[in-house]
């Protein structure tokens, strides 16, 4: 979640300080790449007018619905059991990884598992060998992501 301080936080388009109220938030998607072209967004205040003219304002609200739909209440379904994760000590989810649908990273943004069943999760190899390539090739990086490969891959 976004800290704002009344005349202190500024928005992260324009750098200038917001005075009176926040204009805009995003809320806290995990995305896992750093090098995203998104992720100026995440977590972070704006000016409404600011976002109204960035040129990727419609891949944002494209992005914040994407999150809604598959992250919201009723929506955290195991890829592997195919129920509703609900107990929050056994939940893993897989954040936003690409918005570039041509990429084989794509079909794996916002998926959810049952963390006792991620052992079982057909593709888990196939996905930590997508990513640590990705990572060697300096196509993705952070902390998020060295977090993720080595949660999945110490799923035994």
């Amino acid at each position: 979640m976004a800290i704002f301080i009344e005349g202190k936080s500024v928005c992260n388009l324009c750098g200038k300080t917001i005075d009176d109220t926040i204009e805009f938030s995003v809320p806290s998607i995990e995305i896992i790449n750093e090098l995203d072209h998104l992720n100026i967004f995440i977590d972070s205040t704006m000016h409404q007018h600011c976002i109204n003219k960035d040129s990727r304002k419609k891949e944002l609200l494209d992005l914040i619905s994407q999150w809604i739909k598959n992250s919201g209440p009723g929506n955290r379904k195991c890829l592997v059991c195919s129920n509703e994760v609900t107990d929050p000590d056994n939940y893993f989810s897989i954040g936003y990884l690409t918005n570039n649908k041509e990429s084989p990273l794509y079909k794996y943004n916002f998926l959810h598992f049952h963390k006792s069943h991620l052992k079982d999760w057909p593709e888990k190899n196939n996905f930590l060998s997508l990513l640590t390539n990705y990572r060697s090739k300096g196509l993705i990086k952070g902390a998020l992501l060295d977090w993720l490969i080595e949660d999945i891959a110490n799923q035994v």
